[in-house]
């Protein structure tokens, strides 16, 4: 009898584990990020560069392992040329907030908001505010 209870113990634990894992604010905005985003805004200081500077601009988010994952940024501009900016990016635990380091140690902070098939990510970045709205692709 007392192996009974403690099998139920042990199975009510990792049961409890895994919802709370898979509960995690953190975890949850992973899920939803994971994927390929078209870029329909992004702005500087207010100014519209998609359709100005910019032809297209997308952000490929790897899967996020717990602690990282790797990104890939993507712009093309009106003269057909093609920039490309990759590294890896970390939430914090609240599902607020992304960290973008790029290969070249530059850092960069958003708040996110992830709404179904639209992503919104928003901070101030060496003192200009940059806007990013995409949608999945």
């Amino acid at each position: 009898m007392k192996n009974i209870f403690s099998t139920l113990s042990l199975a009510a634990l990792l049961v409890s584990a895994a919802l709370f894992t898979s509960c995690n604010p953190e975890n949850v905005l992973a899920k939803n990020l994971e994927g390929d985003w078209e870029m329909k805004s992004f702005t500087v200081d207010g100014t519209e560069l998609i359709g100005a500077d910019l032809t297209s601009g997308e952000i490929d988010f790897d899967e996020y392992d717990g602690d990282e994952g790797d990104f890939t940024l993507t712009f093309v501009n009106n003269a057909g040329q093609t920039t490309i900016a990759k590294g890896e990016y970390e939430l914090n635990s609240e599902g607020t907030e992304i960290e973008l380091t790029y290969e070249d140690g530059t850092l960069e902070e958003y708040d996110i908001e992830v709404d179904g098939d639209e992503v919104t990510m928003e901070g101030n970045i060496d003192g200009f505010l940059i806007k990013i709205e995409a949608d999945r692709s």
